[in-house]
């Protein structure tokens, strides 16, 4: 005995036979317009982002060895700078060039900018910076930075730069965004 087929079978197979129906076609056209729309997201959004976050890690690293200095008044510690090797860290007077090893990531304390960036800010370079004459931040025992004017950062996104500047006794770091004439304070 054949089975005959439902008539709701037939009307799903009759359908189907003659396309889409209007309500399907918005949504395919919805979904086809977010994902293009997400497709061109400008660069400079996440560049703007990279310089923003970098302005955050020196920020937060102020912060640590200003922390350390106090914690620690038998140790000196510093922030050093590398522009060639595109990269800044922090470290023991004694041994300025051995970065200290990040508490919570137990890695070194280094924050390296471009090409060879683990943390995302591919984008970045440091295009100069001034520390005083030097290219060191020292902190004395009350979490001072040696510094009589603030301590600048400049790093250049494509062809944009940014400065983040520093201040030499409370360790405000604020971020100026040059071309883009907007500020963002981040820090203590």
């Amino acid at each position: 005995m054949k089975r005959r087929p439902s008539r709701r079978s037939s009307r799903i197979a009759a359908r189907s036979a003659h396309g889409y129906t209007i309500a399907e076609m918005t949504i395919l056209c919805v979904v086809v317009g977010i994902v293009a729309s997400l497709a061109f997201i400008p660069a400079s959004a996440t560049e703007g982002v990279q310089a923003d976050s970098a302005g955050r890690q020196f920020a937060q690293m102020i912060e640590y060895v200003q922390s350390l200095a106090i914690a620690r008044p038998d140790n000196a510690y510093i922030i050093k700078v590398d522009q060639t090797a595109n990269r800044f860290w922090a470290a023991l007077a004694s041994a300025p060039d051995t970065p200290l090893t990040q508490p919570i990531k137990n890695q070194p304390y280094l924050v390296q900018l471009g090409q060879n960036s683990t943390s995302g800010l591919k984008n970045l370079t440091i295009t100069g910076y001034d520390f005083g004459g030097d290219n060191i931040i020292s902190f004395d025992s009350t979490g001072s930075m040696d510094q009589d004017t603030p301590a600048r950062l400049q790093i250049s996104v494509s062809g944009r730069t940014v400065t983040i500047n520093a201040a030499p006794v409370s360790g405000l770091v604020q971020v100026d965004n040059v071309s883009l004439s907007t500020t963002v304070t981040v820090g203590m």
